[in-house]
């Protein structure tokens, strides 16, 4: 049963709102209703909304510019509060009374307590001094001096001022995929179901609208796809509009004189024309861009290996949340196991030495699958797509992601290594813009070598030994047949250079006889190499290739962790050796990865595959180094 106060949470999304925020807040403070949380979702203002919204309100949640739809904002606020009823508002409104907030709550308690009948309550709009005298027209149209109970097909309602119940969200969210008119929709599905909308003339707002003419068009062209996309407006209906504004624009005029206001025409006839071409242009298109969204509510559980904290992997269910309008739901097929992965079992990287990084945390970043579902404004991805996706997930706005430099932001995430989930799960959730698509000819088992191969094409790239060198063939040294070691050994064979690898793992250096390079188990002179890339990690045989390399040799070091271990440093410099690391990769990279995988023979890293469920065998399998890959497969 409902108390008589019920907490309620109000909902305020902004985007550059300094101007009205601060009176807003201070309004909605003084309200004689006290039960509410103030939670501001703010989608990546310029100005001081941010700072305000700090200090004044509870909560301050920050969604991704391009993750804005207004359904998407609300329901990303609603998922964070802790009200009974929630209260949605514009950032450019003003209650006009103390008695606002109370006046909507009383819909919920208009005849008894609990009121099960009622999902919605919206209150009165007038404009303000700034407002288009047409627009305060149309307010006065829309919102009348009665209160009224509305219910099914009467589906007009407005969330610049309403007041919805939590319990009823919970079944059926906003629409994210809509353009606008996300209230309608909503009340549109509960009146259908027998619910009822209160309109209350008492909780008044002034809203502020100071459009210019596009974002006049703008909007009503917007409102009008998403009415046709619920189905309220057939296109017989935008015609009429024609007759209809023109009407409306004499009787804007008429009472412009009549009640002396001091406005323009050209006002009016701004407002009006803009409105009217705003909703024509709607006709050519049948919906506004953006996917349907309803699958993205259906739970969804599958099973990942998480580990809850150090030490502890375990074998958990989890359920799916809602996707944000940018991210893509991959099912995955499979997932290469990593030492990297060991590593962040045992706590042994800075990350989690810091404390930057933290449990829990589902492992696994060298991964391929399918799209599954993709979020409301996902253009570039279908459903049914074969894809990898990137490691490193950058902020792209920082100095260091302005630069190019993505894989030192430290705002960043690194799928199943710091902060973000990886594929040692049946399904991944990823942000689109790190999601590649891969071509027909690249197998998904091969594919999920790509994220390697991509870091791989990074570090070759920092030393200038590529593809576009306009010079003749280097010689290489490659230290260590492993995985990374393979890989580079694949890449610069391709590219013609001369090609050395060493392991004294007889069996590792077999996977490479396909390819006309030579492997050594020993070397006793380094000196005949003009690049030597370490790929083992280990800090002493870093340090004696450094020492007995070639002068003006350059070394790069692929290999992780090395430990703490000082080097000559003036070795370096008097021998004018050039030593450079590097770690991770960016979309160029997963890119240029994705092209030149199928020319590259991967076949020996697709030879040791085990289901999912057997995920601890085939770490075994991965210690006992017997196999250059370990791969565990997810879909059936």
């Amino acid at each position: 049963m409902m108390v008589s106060t019920p907490k309620v949470s109000i909902i305020i999304r902004t985007l550059n709102e300094a101007a009205f925020l601060p009176s807003l807040l201070d309004l909605i403070n003084n309200q004689s209703y006290k039960n509410f949380e103030i939670i501001i979702v703010d989608s990546g203002s310029k100005d001081d909304t941010q700072k305000i919204a700090k200090e004044f309100s509870d909560k301050l949640l920050l969604i991704e510019k391009d993750d804005f739809t207004f359904g998407y904002a609300i329901n990303h606020g609603i998922k964070h509060s802790n009200g009974e009823l929630v209260c949605i508002i514009s950032a450019h409104t003003k209650p006009d009374s103390n008695n606002w907030l109370e006046e909507l709550v009383s819909a919920f308690n208009y005849e008894e307590l609990d009121n099960s009948k009622v999902a919605m309550s919206y209150g009165k709009q007038i404009g303000g001094e700034t407002s288009n005298f047409s627009e305060i027209m149309d307010f006065h149209s829309l919102f009348g001096k009665e209160e009224l109970k509305k219910s099914s097909p009467k589906y007009f309602c407005n969330n610049a001022n309403s007041m919805i119940r939590k319990d009823l969200w919970s079944t059926h969210p906003f629409n994210e995929s809509l353009s606008g008119l996300e209230d309608i929709e909503w009340s549109k599905y509960w009146m259908d179901k027998g619910y009822e909308i209160v309109y209350k003339p008492n909780a008044c707002i002034i809203h502020i609208h100071n459009e210019t003419g596009p974002q006049i068009r703008n909007r009503f062209w917007r409102e009008s796809i998403a009415a046709r996309s619920i189905g309220i407006l057939p296109i017989r209906t935008i015609f009429s509009q024609i007759p209809i504004q023109l009407l409306l624009i004499f009787r804007d005029i008429f009472y412009l004189f009549k009640n002396k206001y001091k406005g323009k025409i050209s006002d009016i006839l701004r407002y009006r024309v803009n409105r009217l071409f705003g909703t024509l242009k709607s006709i050519s298109n049948k919906k506004f861009d953006l996917k349907d969204f309803s699958e993205n509510y259906n739970p969804l559980s599958y099973k990942v290996v998480e580990y809850e904290k150090q030490n502890s992997p375990v074998l958990k269910n989890y359920k799916l949340e809602p996707l944000s309008p940018n991210e893509v739901l991959i099912k995955t097929s499979y997932v290469g196991i990593c030492e990297t992965d060991f590593e962040v079992l045992k706590g042994d990287l800075d990350f989690y030495k810091s404390g930057w990084a933290k449990y829990p945390i589902v492992p696994g970043h060298e991964f391929s699958g399918t799209v599954y579902r993709t979020g409301a404004k996902v253009k570039n991805l279908n459903e049914g797509d074969n894809v990898v996706g990137q490691c490193i997930l950058s902020c792209n706005k920082c100095e260091m992601c302005l630069s190019g430099r993505e894989t030192a932001c430290s705002e960043r995430k690194e799928v199943g290594v710091l902060n973000y989930n990886g594929a040692y799960s049946e399904y991944v959730v990823l942000p689109s813009r790190f999601v590649h698509k891969i071509p027909s000819n690249l197998s998904l088992i091969s594919a999920s070598s790509i994220e390697p191969l991509a870091v791989v094409l990074k570090g070759l790239n920092r030393i200038g030994l590529d593809n576009q060198i306009i010079s003749d063939k280097e010689s290489v040294l490659i230290v260590g047949s492993g995985p990374i070691g393979h890989l580079v050994a694949r890449v610069v064979h391709h590219w013609g250079h001369k090609v050395t690898i060493l392991d004294t793992n007889q069996k590792r250096l077999t996977f490479l006889d396909d390819i006309k390079i030579k492997k050594k188990t020993k070397i006793e002179d380094y000196l005949k190499y003009s690049y030597i890339v370490e790929c083992t990690g280990n800090a002493e045989i870093a340090e004696k290739l450094i020492k007995e390399s070639a002068i003006s040799s350059t070394m790069l070091l692929l290999g992780l962790p090395y430990n703490k271990k000082l080097i000559d440093l003036e070795d370096i410099v008097s021998s004018d050796k050039k030593i450079v690391g590097a770690v991770g990769s960016n979309s160029k990279n997963f890119k240029d990865a994705i092209t030149i995988a199928p020319e590259l023979n991967l076949k020996n890293f697709d030879q040791c595959v085990h289901g999912f469920e057997k995920w601890k065998y085939a770490w075994n399998e991965h210690k006992s180094k017997k196999h250059l890959k370990v791969k565990l497969k997810l879909d059936s």
